[in-house]
């Protein structure tokens, strides 16, 4: 009779306290709801100037995401980056080198190494603050407590210098993607290593 209490009780402490990784969390979270597709508001502060955009990140799979907003459309797939300016009517190939860092990298978890600085419950909502040791970087992660979906990341390189992105909306419909873009015309350009 005594044991359904006991259990009661670490179910409870479980979701009052959790001890979970929130970028662990973060991460099954993606790996569960592939080809889901995240609406952004995205903040750009270098030194004093501020800039706002809006765009979509789409995880299509692990090694596979793609970011389009009204300028360009960037696919990372495996290690083959392929960038579509819109404006420029440009498609640039380019290779994923593991020295480069980009805030995909961070949301995806790859050539990272991600220290968990302090975590906390703020509005409901999982905040954890974070420090990217191989680049000197710091950060803020929210999620939701339960399941572990982002609603917003931060990034500081330095004072003068600071990304934040707002998840504005979510789809997890496995059938949608993002609107095609007609390329017929656009110019092909390869910096791709080749290799003989």
């Amino acid at each position: 009779m005594e044991s359904w209490k006991f259990c009661l009780f670490l179910l409870s402490a479980k979701l009052i306290f959790p001890n979970e990784n929130p970028f662990g969390k973060f991460h099954q979270f993606l790996k569960s709801k592939e080809n889901c597709i995240l609406n952004l508001e995205i903040y750009q502060k270098q030194f004093d100037k501020l800039h706002k955009s809006f765009g979509s990140l789409q995880f299509v799979s692990q090694d596979h995401y793609i970011f389009d907003d009204q300028n360009q459309r960037i696919i990372y797939e495996g290690e083959t980056i392929k960038t579509i300016n819109k404006n420029s009517r440009q498609i640039i190939y380019d290779s994923n080198i593991n020295n480069d860092f980009s805030i995909l990298d961070v949301l995806t978890g790859k050539n990272v190494d991600i220290e968990l600085k302090d975590h906390n419950i703020e509005d409901g909502v999982s905040k954890t603050s974070f420090f990217i040791a191989n680049i000197s970087m710091l950060g803020v992660l929210w999620t939701k407590i339960d399941t572990g979906e982002i609603k917003k990341i931060k990034l500081i390189a330095d004072e003068d210098l600071e990304i934040e992105i707002n998840i504005l909306s979510s789809n997890f419909n496995i059938n949608d993607s993002l609107a095609s873009i007609d390329t017929l015309g656009y110019e092909i350009i390869n910096l791709r290593e080749q290799t003989f």
